[in-house]
């Protein structure tokens, strides 16, 4: 059994195989010659190398001609896969386990006062800031309360927007972490993530209006439509807030701990104010819906009762 390829071998195999095609019996020598000659030089590692003589013994031409070859022999691929492997600046499988359990036993020898006062301000921060939307609900009464089916897709809206938001804050934040984008990249991570943005949003928004239109007792085609649309900007907004929030914390350090909740708490705010603000607009495009009778518990003039 022959020993991997090495330079070496390679070497005084083109020797071996430049001799017999100078000889001209080995023109057409099939790729087994080539490791054969190479196997056989392997055995004499212990002798003086003798390459530099040889090498003034082959033509320029026939160098050329066995270069092609070589490069096109198996046994040339797998050492050519196997120097690739070796400068692969990556880590290997033990650094990256070593690494993990380092970083574990740093997290548990973290104190927990420590863990505590790093998290707090964010939260506290970000629950100030949250409290804008109870801001718009009260600034919107009037229009929720006429139209109660508004309110009951109110979760599902902030929701989606939170579900793409955090598609985006994963994929943004794992390149991140292997160099492959940073925040000087800002122009272009923001055309693409807003693109996919528009495209989820326009599939979204498709299966949002059957699903509105038709499994929920109390609402009408003018509810599906202002949900649908509500539903697509929201999920383009949110893609778009996610970029702006992980590239600028990334300049901090902090695009890891902080933009979940950061981009959590403005999708809510901004999403309950699309959502209000496109229902107001449709509302006001169709406005016999609000005077459409009851049919099937569905919404119209009386919905919800009123007092006199």
């Amino acid at each position: 059994k022959s020993r991997p390829w090495t330079p070496r071998m390679s070497h005084r195999a083109l020797i071996e195989w430049s001799r017999a095609i100078a000889s001209g019996g080995a023109s057409d020598a099939p790729q087994r010659t080539l490791l054969k000659a190479g196997a056989a030089s392997s055995s004499a590692d212990d002798v003086p190398d003798a390459s530099s003589a040889a090498d003034a013994e082959a033509p320029p031409d026939l160098w050329r001609a066995v270069s092609q070859r070589l490069f096109s022999s198996r046994a040339f691929s797998r050492h050519a896969g196997s120097a690739a492997q070796a400068e692969d600046p990556r880590p290997s499988a033990g650094c990256v386990g070593a690494k993990a359990r380092s970083t574990h036993q740093l997290y548990l020898d973290t104190p927990l006062w420590e863990t505590v006062a790093a998290r707090f301000p964010w939260l506290l921060g970000l629950m100030l800031v949250q409290s804008a939307s109870g801001w718009v609900i009260e600034a919107f009464e009037g229009l929720i309360s006429d139209h109660v089916v508004l309110a009951a897709f109110l979760t599902m809206l902030v929701g989606g927007g939170g579900n793409s938001s955090g598609q985006t804050i994963a994929e943004l934040v794992r390149r991140l972490g292997a160099g492959e984008i940073a925040p000087s990249d800002f122009p272009r991570v923001f055309a693409r993530e807003v693109s996919v943005g528009i495209i989820l949003a326009l599939g979204l928004g498709l299966c949002t209006f059957p699903r509105v239109r038709l499994l929920s007792i109390k609402a009408d085609s003018v509810d599906a439509i202002a949900i649908a649309l509500s539903y697509t900007l929201i999920v383009v907004l949110a893609n778009a807030i996610a970029v702006v929030t992980v590239l600028t914390l990334d300049r901090y350090g902090h695009a890891a701990v902080g933009s979940p909740p950061v981009v959590q708490v403005l999708v809510d705010v901004l999403g309950i104010t699309v959502a209000c603000f496109v229902a107001l607009i449709v509302y006001s495009l169709a406005p016999d819906a609000a005077d459409a009778p009851i049919a099937n518990g569905r919404a119209g003039d009386g919905w919800p009762p009123r007092p006199a």
